[in-house]
């Protein structure tokens, strides 16, 4: 298993898009933090679902990318056990789309995965 930390990510459902000064959230950053809580005006990236009518402005920066129903509601991203990327492709990346999930917690190698190779021991 590779080594990791456990922290939380949380979303701005409030502040102002785009910024009039540099000490301003910006309304749908997330943050990464090291507590265990939700700083007023903002919400853990685990998938919950909001209402539309309550977060208008977050609504319509994010839409349904993260489910809902687009009437009444909409979900914040389920950061939950996942990494963020960058969304579109890089040299030799395959193609990403923002809101696009992937990925398994636990994968099984098989010898047949493994490339030929071959081990050299030195008797002295």
């Amino acid at each position: 298993m590779q080594p990791y930390l456990v922290v939380n990510y949380s979303i701005a459902l409030q502040g102002v898009y785009p910024s009039r000064n540099g000490y301003d959230n910006y309304i749908g950053e997330i943050c990464i933090y090291g507590f265990n809580f939700e700083p007023q005006g903002w919400a853990l990236c685990n998938g919950q679902i909001l209402s539309i009518s309550q977060n208008t402005a977050l609504f319509s920066l994010l839409g349904t990318m993260y489910g809902g129903n687009g009437q009444t509601t909409f979900a914040l991203p389920d950061l939950r056990g996942r990494t963020p990327i960058h969304f579109g492709q890089g040299p030799g990346l395959s193609t990403r789309v923002q809101g696009e999930m992937s990925g398994t917690e636990t994968v099984t190698i098989t010898t047949g995965q493994l490339p030929a190779h071959s081990h050299t021991v030195i008797y002295q």
